[in-house]
């Protein structure tokens, strides 16, 4: 296992990326992370919510089995692949942006403050958990297949969209 204590990690250039592997066991931690990008694969999850990590960007979150949970202080960032085998949450001060990469899980359940937009067309999630704008903005999600909406949307009065790759899916 690894668990995360440090408040900082600091290259000569100041802030800079991070890197987390556990090839047996899972990622938590302690302390707040302040990096530019972030990179984390565990074989039996990822813990990474502390309320005051301060993450420019995800290059991609896997394990193998388990659960991946994410918070950072501002936008949230993907611009790589989060692939897990329980569920993933994503928690945001900021909007939720996926840039690249595609979310793999059995269950995904966000929270931001203003948007959330996750609209790649790799996406394959089974259900979409509770999904939740906390300010203002919209919920938008696009998936490969069909999935099953099995949480709370709040998106305050925002608009919601979800879709589906597939001609034939049920949502």
């Amino acid at each position: 296992d690894i668990i995360f204590d440090q408040s900082r990690f600091v290259t000569s250039g100041g802030r800079g990326p991070l890197t987390l592997i556990s090839d047996t066991g899972r990622i938590t931690q302690i302390n707040a992370m302040d990096a530019l990008r972030l990179t984390a694969r565990a074989a039996q999850g990822i813990d990474l919510t502390h309320a005051q990590n301060n993450v420019d960007m995800i290059l991609g979150l896997t394990s193998a089995s388990g659960d991946i949970g994410f918070t950072t202080i501002g936008l949230l960032n993907l611009n790589g692949d989060v692939t897990a085998g329980g569920t993933v949450r994503l928690h945001s001060g900021g909007s939720i942006v996926q840039s690249l990469g595609s979310i793999s899980a059995a269950r995904l359940e966000t929270s931001a403050m203003w948007a959330t937009t996750l609209q790649s067309a790799g996406n394959n999630v089974a259900r979409l958990g509770t999904m939740e704008s906390r300010g203002s903005g919209d919920i938008r999600y696009t998936g490969v297949g069909s999935f099953d909406l099995d949480g709370d949307i709040n998106a305050q009065n925002q608009s919601v969209e979800f879709v589906s790759g597939d001609a034939n899916a049920v949502i």
